[in-house]
């Protein structure tokens, strides 16, 4: 009996041989071409590239950061400190190891008339610049880029320069950035006010190499010498100037030298209140923030995964129904089910790993193609070797993804009998997985977690991320159930609007109906959009709905002790006045948390941002009004005992702090001790006054300081009633307060939020980018999934066609079809992206939640039409077969 000793042959073949025979006949299928693995490969190197490329280009910006670590921070070191300068003493030990570039930073005003002698202010056009003044060493490291190209001391008046325009009188110049110009209105040559000093623009800079050092800014950069600033009569006692200096060591110093210097500096003067920077961490900020982004456009990422995973089970899936007659050929002939597992495994690994390539190559592409983009951003440029540990990660997932994906139909296929794969299709049957096949799904999601954690390293995100996208496939899975069950149950009925809705609701539950892949590869990718677009909708309200309403009209920075009453004066005389506040400010820095280092303590993540550099402190004798305290009590009016502080609780939480205990700031150089004597609650979304340490007045009302202050206006259009006014409006007040009080720093809280609006639109533009891919991923799914059902929609047509049924009624039955489903599937991920978003929303930005039906609606109809979109554009090749071969073949 030929087929009994095929088969014994079979069954004594031993593992090598059997794996030999495998690859032989997989390799011969292969010959024929790739066709059915199209969508497949397609799916896996999308997942792959997002999370490949997002690995790539942030190790690319971190490593090209470090390599230019000497020029973003402008020297090997740097030290900064609020409100002082280097004494004598630290002046003379830094300068015997390095040399020393020092440099002043801080915000101001420029304004710019037509006529300066006339100095109207009606005719005053003015801005918030950085402000930043250089000694003649400047820089110690890079280069700084003019136009035109002219050497800084020339550009800065220290080295008499040859002005075009403007009052060529003046010895000191100003370099500007481009932005600055088209604000004012004006060119290289005309003469800007700062301060009471007159500064012709000398150039225009092009790229500043320390600029990255500096953090968040607000208004363009303006570049003054030393002896320039002190000409303009800003620096006044307790204004808020911070002050820099970078040091370029004598010898090359590597990484564990740096490291040594710098705890050499902290033990040399323990009380200093520095903060002192390497340069292979230049900018603390940036990096925080590429990392940050990095962890959240990787979940992005694997989201698109997940929902290509879904795309390649489906194509495998599909792939197997049409090789069914020849998994029926050689199964008769005698194969066993390893064997036929073993074959079609080695293709989908192969195809796997053709799909992997494609995604790794265009992954470890992405840093090249985002330098072109990134060169007007980033004063330096991308590391464009290969990042093993990135690359690596994707292949891992897409390995890990590839094989659980595919285990369900292979094992199917592996346990179906000859009579069922030749009596219906593959996807028909219905078999139970054995417990081997179970095990590498075991083994498969435990690999998914362990590399998760891995590439985000952040335990709580990692959880909560694997827990959401688990939580939503499950009910997605369900979700396709019951629709299936209620479109079973409602076919039933007999008032129907038509007969084609009928049989549109007996395809959504027929055996091998797209149903649950529509469900998990529309709703998925859905769900992901709703998270963004409401967190991002949900940020946007914030700023442009309620802060600007309860918000203050403008911050004023650096008021003087003498100048609180002419500023009130003038603030009250304003037309719709509703509020002024002020609070004495200085800046320390935290030095100790009950006698440990700061350095060496450990905050919960919401807190640890008050151990970095300089904090703004306040003091207070009596309760000021408003504060609501959630612990303790407030110290007497009086009170002049050792100093006492008062916390925001939710920092103090963080900290690990509690009523009694202790912290130590270091203002001006000098450390004093406070302890603990209430907690209170601060109203961080109000934008007023708001500081997370409030002392007794004593030793800070002793320190040079100036005054931060508030002022309200309501917005009120001007009248004839009011015109005897010196003052009308928000615009006119800023004129007058710039004109008036020069060294005070006038900042327009609406055009910062602008500011903020921008970035988190910059931001929103790449999370919307990375988005896409797992939409682009859910639709190359759903189109898999129904090419998948093409055979069996083949012949549905053709058997409606021999009934006489008209096209256009054929494709009105799918238009019900994957309209419902569509929509059944954009419905249920909606709700499952709204409850993400409000979580991430409330529990981990911590605004107001804003519901944005409007946002949801046109979600819910973009996912309904595209799934009506490609179930039509699928069927539609089916209504094209003639009726007499497919009956033929059936």
């Amino acid at each position: 009996m030929p087929v009994d000793k095929q088969s014994s042959g079979f069954n004594n073949l031993k593992p090598l041989m059997m794996v030999r025979l495998a690859a032989r006949l997989a390799f011969r299928e292969l010959k024929g071409g790739i066709k059915g693995f199209r969508i497949f490969l397609a799916c896996l190197a999308l997942g792959v590239m997002a999370i490949a490329g997002v690995g790539s280009l942030s190790e690319a910006l971190v490593s090209g950061l470090n390599e230019k670590g000497q020029s973003i921070l402008g020297g090997d070191l740097s030290i900064t400190m609020m409100h002082r300068t280097l004494d004598a003493n630290e002046e003379e030990w830094l300068q015997s190891r390095y040399d020393i570039s020092s440099s002043r930073e801080m915000r101001s005003m420029v304004r710019y008339s037509q006529d300066q002698e006339n100095d109207d202010v009606d005719q005053m056009r003015h801005t918030l610049v950085e402000l930043k003044a250089v000694d003649s060493i400047y820089p110690l490291y890079g280069k700084l880029e003019t136009q035109p190209a002219i050497e800084p001391r020339v550009a800065l008046g220290l080295q008499k320069p040859k002005f075009t325009k403007g009052l060529e009188e003046e010895k000191y110049g100003a370099l500007v950035e481009p932005s600055l110009l088209e604000t004012l209105g004006i060119e290289v040559g005309d003469t800007i006010k700062i301060g009471s000093g007159f500064f012709p623009v000398t150039g225009v800079i092009l790229s500043e190499p320390d600029r990255l050092s500096s953090g968040f800014s607000i208004g363009p950069r303006v570049l003054l010498s030393e002896a320039g600033a002190r000409h303009s009569g800003l620096y006044q006692p307790g204004s808020f100037v911070e002050n820099n200096y970078r040091l370029r060591a004598k010898t090359q110093l590597s990484e564990s030298d740096l490291k040594a210097a710098k705890g050499e500096m902290n033990s040399a003067f323990p009380d200093a209140g520095w903060q002192i920077k390497e340069r292979t961490d230049a900018s603390p900020s940036l990096r925080r923030s590429i990392e940050r982004m990095a962890i959240f456009l990787t979940l992005v990422g694997l989201t698109a995964l997940v929902v290509g995973g879904i795309g390649v089970g489906n194509a495998v899936r599909a792939y197997l129904d049409h090789r069914r007659n020849t998994i029926a050929i050689i199964k008769s002939l005698g194969a066993t089910g390893a064997l036929v597992f073993l074959f079609y495994m080695l293709q989908i690994f192969l195809m796997a790993l053709l799909g992997i390539l494609i995604g790794l190559t265009l992954g470890a592409l992405t840093p090249l193609l985002a330098n072109g983009l990134l060169a007007t951003l980033l004063p330096f440029d991308l590391d464009m070797r290969l990042f093993p540990a990135p690359l690596a990660a994707a292949t891992g997932f897409g390995v890990l993804t590839a094989i659980g994906f595919a285990l369900n139909p292979l094992a199917r296929a592996q346990a179906i009998p000859v009579a069922g794969l030749f009596r219906d299709s593959l996807v028909s049957e219905k078999t139970t997985l054995p417990f081997w096949v179970m095990c590498l799904y075991a083994v498969c999601l435990l690999g998914l977690v362990l590399i998760s954690f891995l590439v985000v390293r952040y335990i709580e995100i990692t959880f909560w991320f694997l827990a959401g996208v688990t939580a939503s496939y499950l009910i997605l899975r369900i979700a396709a159930g019951i629709i299936s069950n209620l479109a079973r149950f409602a076919g039933r009925r007999r008032k129907l609007p038509s007969p084609e809705f009928r049989i549109a609701l007996k395809n959504i539950h027929r055996p091998d109906s797209p149903t649950l892949a529509v469900m998990l590869s529309v709703g998925l990718a859905v769900t992901l959009l709703s998270v963004i677009s409401l967190v991002d909708g949900n940020l946007k309200a914030e700023i442009d709905g309620d802060i600007p309403d309860m918000a203050p009209s403008f911050f004023l920075l650096d008021v003087q002790t003498q100048q609180l009453e002419g500023v009130k004066s003038l603030a009250q005389a304003s037309d719709g006045f509703r509020e002024l506040n002020t609070s004495p400010m200085l800046r320390g820095k935290l030095t100790h948390v009950n006698g440990v280092p700061s350095r060496d303590v450990t905050p919960a993540p919401e807190a640890e941002w008050v151990l970095r550099g300089d904090r703004g402190l306040t003091y207070a004798a009596g309760k000021p009004e408003g504060v609501v305290l959630t612990e303790g009590e407030w110290w007497p009016s009086d009170y002049g005992g050792p100093p006492l502080v008062s916390m925001d609780y939710e920092i103090a939480e963080g900290l690990g702090l509690e009523i009694g205990d202790t912290v130590t700031m270091n203002v001006l150089g000098r450390p004093f001790t406070a302890e603990i004597a209430n907690m209170r609650k601060v109203d961080w979304e109000s934008m007023g006054i708001n500081f997370v340490f409030l002392f007794s007045p004593q030793p800070l009302a002793s320190a040079p300081h100036a005054h931060l202050m508030t002022i309200s206006l309501d917005d009120v259009e001007p009248d004839n009633l009011r015109k005897a006014l010196p003052v009308v409006g928000e615009a006119a007040l800023r004129r007058a307060l710039i004109n008036e009080y020069p060294n005070i720093t006038v900042i327009r809280i609406k055009e910062s939020l602008e500011t903020i609006k921008d970035i988190l639109d910059d931001f929103g533009l790449a999370v919307r980018a990375m988005s896409a891919l797992s939409i682009i991923t859910g639709i190359l799914v759903l189109s898999g999934a129904i090419a998948g059902g093409h055979r069996k929609r083949v012949y549905d047509a053709v058997i409606m066609k021999v009934l006489g049924a008209a096209r256009r009624r054929i494709l009105y039955v799918y238009l019900i079809e994957y309209g419902l489903t569509g929509l059944g599937a954009a419905l249920i991920a909606t709700f499952i992206g709204t409850f993400a978003a409000w979580a991430i929303v409330k529990f981990v930005l911590g605004i107001t939640w804003v519901m944005l039906p409007g946002t949801l609606v046109l979600t819910v109809a973009c996912a309904t039409g595209i799934s009506m979109f490609l179930g039509l554009l699928g069927t539609w090749r089916s209504l094209g077969a003639k009726a007499a071969p497919v009956l033929r073949s059936d």
